[in-house]
């Protein structure tokens, strides 16, 4: 049997992954212009992560996600490990642990079972609460370890925004007794330090553990009775299984010359792109070839059976379409060009350009009709995980800028006496500047509202504008997936009353635009 191991740290991490892609979104809250992450960033979203934590009198303990459960209302993180047993085996302590960290839409709890760590003395608290900003404060009942009940006092104390994600520190305090805790929660990771007070003869200190980021991280463990570690997807293969993206069979082997039908590539890929669905559908892949077809990866009647092996060419348009990639026309220099379909062509041709796929080096081959194999497909699918093409970065400012401008776009300067419009003539030269930065289906709708001709001449009469971001009241921009964002704001006006006004955002043709606008009246 062949295993594949590797640790990764925090830092390293962040090269196989382009964050939250794979699992779940990344939310973003902005205030004012400042921003902080949701509860869901707090904690990894994958299983094999591992903690290594070392502390005080040569205390240290490990610990990994063993499992994540999602449901409705909840997600939760089944976590094992075990306590540094210093005496070499000749305690009779019991130095296994287990956590589970409970996520829901507002707390993390945090649940164990040990006998040796290092930890809370609490075998359930609330970790931290939202809203994730300094000084939030709230109260939680908790029951001591001989079985009566005491309040905590809990604080965000601090933020701090690094180069490796936003750190919380929060404070646990007993209203009856000096008794505190503390931590320290960083993006991406958990807790990242914890310390508690300690009291031995009428002595009160601190005591607590750290984490050793050499020695956490991502651990890509797989093993399959059929590989025998040359195999050439053998690193692909172990990034995709720790990140539930691929599985492998039953009998321990992974058979990656195994065909894939075109419902399994589609299924992965789309949960490359974090899309994931949330009701169960009369055929198992009924949720993801919609997804598809809604995000253009392929056409409404492309397939007419999705139980198939797909094809090395058809693949590849699903791949290069998934990373929004223009396909390019060029010379294929395969030997059996000839023989590609004329649709894939700028597909393959796009592929071949950025790296991610080659023929067979033995005859030059591209062999565009064969089936996909399961090892072929992790390499593609590692590809559009962890070597996505660079997406400029969207934020808070970046959301306000492109507001701005399409405003300024969108209401043109019109003569000093009347309300023709100085620069356009007609309303489709119009919708053309509006649709470089928003979707063209968008720009006409707001033209058309707006603008109207009074006797052959582009007029911009009087009228209610559109609803606006405004800038001092709070607002949500959750991160879809790397080329997608959508910013959502909840407030009052004297004008429209209680509403939310919802943007989506998309990154097109190598910038990103305004692809749709809403508001709904509460």
């Amino acid at each position: 049997m062949f295993k594949i191991t590797r640790k990764l740290s925090h830092s390293k991490l962040l090269i196989i992954m382009i964050v939250a892609l794979i699992i779940g979104p990344m939310n973003l809250y902005a205030d004012n212009h400042g921003q902080s992450i949701m509860l869901k960033d707090l904690l990894p979203q994958y299983n094999n992560y591992q903690w290594t934590y070392s502390g005080s009198v040569e205390y240290s303990h490990n610990m990994a996600i063993n499992q994540i459960i999602k449901n409705d209302t909840s997600s939760h993180y089944k976590i094992s490990g075990s306590v540094y047993d210093a005496s070499g085996g000749e305690s009779d302590t019991d130095y296994s642990l287990t956590l589970d960290y409970m996520l829901q839409s507002d707390v993390i709890v945090q649940t164990k079972e040990e006998e040796a760590m290092m930890d809370s003395k609490y075998d359930s608290i609330e970790l931290i609460r939202t809203p994730l900003q300094v000084g939030n404060t709230w109260n939680q009942d908790v029951e001591n370890p001989d079985g009566s009940m005491t309040t905590l006092t809990s604080i965000i104390t601090e933020v701090n925004d690094t180069e490796d994600g936003m750190i919380f520190t929060v404070r646990y305090e007993d209203i009856n007794s000096t008794y505190y805790e503390e931590r320290k929660i960083q993006e991406n990771i958990g807790v990242i330090n914890f310390v508690k007070l300690m009291n031995f003869e009428d002595e009160a200190y601190e005591m607590g553990y750290g984490i050793l980021e050499e020695n956490s991280g991502l651990v890509l463990d797989t093993s399959f009775q059929d590989l025998s570690g040359n195999e050439w997807y053998d690193e692909h293969i172990s990034k995709l299984l720790t990140l539930n993206l691929i599985d492998g069979y039953p009998d321990d082997t992974f058979k990656g010359e195994n065909e894939i039908t075109v419902a399994e590539f589609i299924k992965i890929t789309i949960e490359s792109l974090s899309y994931y669905p949330d009701q169960p559908s009369v055929l198992w892949y009924d949720f993801y070839v919609s997804k598809a077809i809604e995000m253009q990866l392929i056409e409404e009647d492309e397939f007419d059976d999705y139980n198939r092996p797909i094809s090395r060419q058809e693949m590849t348009k699903i791949i290069v379409n998934a990373l929004g990639e223009d396909p390019q026309s060029g010379q294929l220099n395969f030997s059996d060009a000839a023989e590609i379909e004329a649709e894939y062509q700028p597909y393959i041709y796009t592929a071949v350009d950025l790296g991610i796929i080659v023929g067979y080096p033995s005859d030059n081959t591209f062999r565009a009709s064969d089936p996909t194999t399961r090892g072929e497909a992790s390499k593609l699918i590692a590809y559009l995980v962890k070597e996505r093409i660079d997406v400029d970065e969207f934020d808070a400012e970046a959301t306000l800028s492109l507001e701005a401008e399409f405003k300024a776009r969108l209401f043109q300067e019109t003569e000093d006496d009347s309300w023709v419009v100085k620069n356009y003539d007609d309303m489709e030269t119009l919708i053309d500047y509006v649709a470089e930065i928003s979707d063209r289906p968008l720009a006409k709708t707001y033209v058309e509202n707006y603008y109207e001709y009074d006797n052959g001449d582009l007029t911009l009469p009087p009228k209610d504008g559109p609803t606006w971001i405004l800038e001092n009241e709070a607002y949500f921009l959750e991160k879809i997936h790397p080329r997608a964002y959508r910013l959502s704001q909840e407030t009052t006006t004297e004008m429209l009353g209680h509403y939310t006004l919802t943007i989506d955002y998309a990154f097109e043709n190598n910038t990103w635009i305004i692809k749709d606008r809403a508001v709904e009246v509460h």
